[in-house]
């Protein structure tokens, strides 16, 4: 067995500890996790703003995991993980006029599960994973009434959501062919099933306001892809993905690029090209509220592609080879079928529709400097 436990300090007012306890025991492993931690926070409302307080908002957090393991075989393990998550944290809502609420509250809770078995075959070419995991999550926010606030405010919303996974995915090493070195074949299924359940129920000036949504979707995949590495300078991958959702129709989406190796002038080139698909939301298909929204069942996907491009170059200096890293990568994003709200003639009723499109472009950038083996220091920008 071997233990650890980290203790920690901080300001304002934050504690946090972590222990953990691993070992094997036979056939048998085992890896249990706990940790707490809390801080009384800052006041979440900006400084410059009239009505700030210096009000703390605190958070109290906990987490704990365990993991069991069996190797019936060498190569094979059979596994359970659990873990459990809750937080309290405090909350503002400035409102309008503005207003700070000091009785408004949050609590997140999360339980995640999953049994499965990983599988080395035919002496290591074939790693096969197969596992099925579920996560429920309940959130809960609540503000009560306070005297001074003008806009006599309240709120009580719930959401309840829960996903099932059932998941295989696969990894065949092939042999080296010619100048294709460390390659490799990438294939799976997945399905998936989610339900949410939530309530917003909110009060302001003497007017309520509430939403509600109550739905659950399925969603089936297939996944293959390819890596190579070509004259010991090229990593090329291609992926595949074919998307079966109950809301949002087909979708086949695919990836491909590569990474060019040049050690003579100590850079690596990139680039890559993609497409890729996002199926609307449970409330986006099905949410009510009592102001005449009402979700669209007849959505179809927002679907994107894009490219980037981009270079690294490592710079030896002061007798190390990797003193400091220049990254640079342009990209551009195409989104087409974007999801908005629109209202009818006089505002009373709304929906959802696919009406809009979308275009990023940009650069990110990045400076590494290593002058010591013990120090790094990094600067980034994008536009």
């Amino acid at each position: 067995p071997q233990a650890s436990l980290d203790l920690a300090a901080g300001y304002p007012a934050a504690g946090r500890a972590i222990g953990s306890l691993t070992g094997t025991t036979g056939r048998f492993d085992y890896s249990l996790q706990a940790e707490a931690q809390g801080q009384r926070g800052f006041d979440n409302t900006p400084r410059r703003m009239s009505v700030y307080t210096g009000e703390r908002d605190g958070y109290a957090g906990g987490l704990a995991a365990v993991e069991l393991g069996f190797t019936p075989v060498e190569g094979t393990r059979i596994y359970g993980y659990m873990r459990g998550r809750t937080a309290r944290f405090g909350l503002d809502d400035t409102g309008f006029p503005a207003f700070v609420s000091r009785n408004y509250d949050g609590t997140d809770q999360n339980v995640m599960g999953r049994i499965g078995v990983n599988s080395l075959l035919f002496g290591g070419v074939l790693d096969t994973r197969l596992n099925l995991s579920q996560m429920r999550s309940f959130r809960h926010y609540t503000q009560q009434l306070e005297a001074l606030d003008p806009t006599q405010t309240t709120s009580n919303s719930r959401y309840r959501g829960e996903r099932t996974l059932l998941q295989w995915n696969n990894t065949v090493n092939l042999p080296d062919w010619g100048a294709a070195t460390g390659s490799a074949l990438i294939f799976g299924l997945e399905h998936t099933v989610e339900s949410s359940r939530s309530t917003l129920d909110t009060s302001s000036f003497g007017f309520g306001f509430q939403n509600t949504v109550g739905a659950s979707a399925t969603n089936n995949a297939a996944n293959v892809g390819l890596q190579t590495l070509l004259f010991q300078r090229l990593t090329f991958t291609l992926d595949l993905r074919q998307q079966n959702a109950r809301y949002g129709g087909d979708a086949t989406t695919w990836r491909t690029g590569g990474v060019l190796a040049v050690p003579e002038i100590w850079s690596r080139f990139k680039l890559a090209y993609g497409t890729a698909f996002k199926a609307p939301s449970l409330f986006d298909l099905f949410g009510q509220d009592n102001f005449g929204y009402a979700g669209n069942p007849d959505l179809k996907p927002e679907r994107s592609q894009g490219w980037e491009a981009g270079i690294a170059i490592d710079v030896p200096a002061l007798g190390r080879s990797d003193f400091a890293t220049l990254e640079v990568t342009y990209f551009d994003n195409r989104i087409r079928d974007l999801i908005n709200v629109v209202f009818n003639s006089s505002f009373t009723a709304s929906t959802t529709e696919n009406v809009a499109s979308a275009r990023s472009q940009g650069v990110e950038s990045s400076l590494t400097l290593r002058p010591a083996g013990w120090l790094e220091a990094i600067l980034t920008y994008t536009y």
